[in-house]
């Protein structure tokens, strides 16, 4: 009987139930990855009195999980060429969720700052094989709408940890280690995972184990499948850092790492620039803390409905098309974004359209983001989509901790509109959206509804 689901997945019309556990588990997996991710900022004031410490501390404790993410996109996508895709997102899993409990039950300021390293390079390590994994095991023509999903789902984590530590910290002055104790439950994900997920066959196939990858095949699709005859299929060499680094810039490929390099950037530290800095800049422009922080509330909604935007959208034009209207719907938001603080006389009103009109700034940035990633891995070669996924992800998340310290100097320059410092920060934003849109608009090739297999042999005769 004929295999209906294609090579690997792509023809399949519909998921079933295997994929669907592997969605489930992905989705739980972010949804700790992202409250992980988040909650150091809701605790940080407790964590500063109960060590004693000052602000250039608590800078130095921040910084700790960037510079983690940094290490952790390196090595995690090395990680998972090397042990397959399985057992890397697993380990990574099992990396930041030790590394919570640790922040947890530690009393030791030390050893805490190395539970926050630890926690941001299981956190990116995670991310990055994940985009990966989905890539590699969802059908060709909803590739993105899974990615989209799983992330949307995950986002709920970012709410979830604000409300949950609102209500937990305040209780008393070591309240807020039950916040690290919650995020630690990712650890359950490990023995699920254990059982319920499979390797990608793609990386089965690259290690010339034709008759494992023939397996999982056939398990999650429930036809037969012969991958060793299927026409364009081959086992892969071993590859190791170096020659992933001699492919993304040799002369044939440099110019698309360059530019997948600049959307990535762009995507990440746009979406990072200003986190940490709104409500102290409001504040500074003269809004009452209470006010700002009431509105704020409204930020967390952002990422969520960006990933279920980006569920409905990232299949459709090629990927390209809806990444690009995001980006430049992202650019005009920050824009329009950096003017309501001083568009409107009363203070209630101003912060109510500041905040809204960044929940949609942060909407539409996140929908490009998610689409981004499908978009990254499906523009690298099968033998070196983990790596270089990973070195390309661990730029960006390093070039975090470089850039966001400018926002003070950009906020104190005389700028366009008088008494509005805002403006000017978010017009940067705007640029870091801007840029990797033209990129995308002049370099940009479609991948949506293409098998993984075909997007490769047509960028090796680009």
């Amino acid at each position: 009987m004929a295999n209906e689901t294609g090579i690997y997945f792509d023809n399949m019309k519909q998921i079933g139930i295997k994929h669907k556990h592997m969605f489930w588990i992905f989705s739980v997996c972010y949804f700790f990855d992202m409250l992980d991710m988040n909650l150091f900022g809701s605790v940080a004031p407790s964590v500063q009195a109960s060590f004693g410490l000052d602000n250039s501390h608590m800078a130095t404790l921040s910084s700790l999980s960037f510079y983690g993410m940094f290490l952790g996109g390196l090595l995690g996508g090395w990680m998972a060429d090397k042990i397959g895709r399985k057992k890397a997102l697993l380990y990574n899993v099992l990396i930041f969720s030790l590394a919570s409990l640790g922040n947890a039950v530690l009393t030791n300021v030390y050893l805490f700052a190395v539970c926050r390293f630890l926690v941001g390079f299981g956190i990116i390590g995670m991310n990055i094989i994940a985009m990966v994994y989905i890539a590699e095991m969802m059908p060709a023509h909803s590739r993105g709408k899974y990615q989209g999903l799983m992330a949307a789902t995950g986002s709920i984590g970012i709410p979830v940890g604000v409300v949950l530590s609102a209500i937990i910290t305040p209780r008393g002055p070591e309240t807020w280690r039950i916040m690290f104790l919650i995020g630690s439950l990712g650890l359950i994900l490990f023995p699920i995972g254990l059982k319920w997920l499979y390797e990608s066959p793609r990386w089965l196939v690259s290690k010339g184990n034709f008759k494992e990858a023939d397996k999982v095949v056939e398990t999650m699709s429930g036809e037969p499948s012969d991958l060793e005859h299927a026409v364009g299929i081959k086992a892969g060499s071993k590859v190791t850092v170096v020659e992933t680094l001699k492919f993304l810039f040799g002369k044939n490929q440099i110019m698309h790492t360059l530019a997948l390099s600049v959307m990535a950037i762009g995507c990440v530290v746009g979406g990072f620039f200003t986190a940490n800095w709104v409500v102290l800049l409001c504040v500074q422009m003269g809004f009452d803390l209470q006010l700002v922080l009431s509105f704020s509330i409204l930020g967390v909604a952002g990422a969520p409905l960006g990933d279920f935007l980006s569920s409905k959208i990232s299949d459709k034009g090629g990927r390209k098309i809806p990444i690009i209207v995001m980006l430049l719907l992202s650019t005009t938001m920050c824009l329009i974004n950096g003017l309501t603080p001083t568009m409107f006389a009363g203070a209630t009103v101003a912060m109510a359209a500041f905040f809204f009109t960044n929940m949609l700034r942060a909407m539409c940035a996140t929908s490009a983001t998610t689409m981004y990633w499908t978009y990254l891995a499906e523009n690298l070669p099968n033998k070196y989509r983990s790596t270089g996924t990973g070195l390309i992800m661990s730029i960006s998340r390093l070039l975090i901790g470089v850039v966001t310290p400018t926002v003070p100097f950009f906020f104190a320059l005389n700028g366009p509109v008088a008494g509005n410092g805002m403006f000017n920060v978010m017009a940067v934003n705007a640029l870091f959206y801007l840029i990797p849109a033209i990129v995308c608009i002049i370099w940009g090739g479609k991948t949506a509804q293409k098998s993984l297999e075909q997007i490769e042999a047509e960028s090796a005769v680009r």
